[in-house]
């Protein structure tokens, strides 16, 4: 399963029943090797804590890579 299936399967409601589609900056959020090691610099409504959880499930032994 790929991050954008991931993210569409994981936003799915009533309203959105096919899920949402990820904006770049947490497609690049989420598959970046290195994004423990910087700050974010994403602005205020675009998504980061929908990333956010993708990163705590994948370093929880998660493959959102797959």
């Amino acid at each position: 399963m790929n991050f954008d299936h991931l993210f569409a399967t994981a936003t799915r409601d009533a309203t959105h029943p096919a899920g949402l589609i990820p904006y770049d900056c947490q497609r690049r959020l989420a598959l970046d090797p290195e994004r423990g090691s910087r700050q974010s610099e994403i602005p205020t409504g675009l998504g980061k804590t929908a990333a956010a959880v993708f990163l705590v499930r994948d370093s929880s032994g998660g493959d959102s890579h797959a």
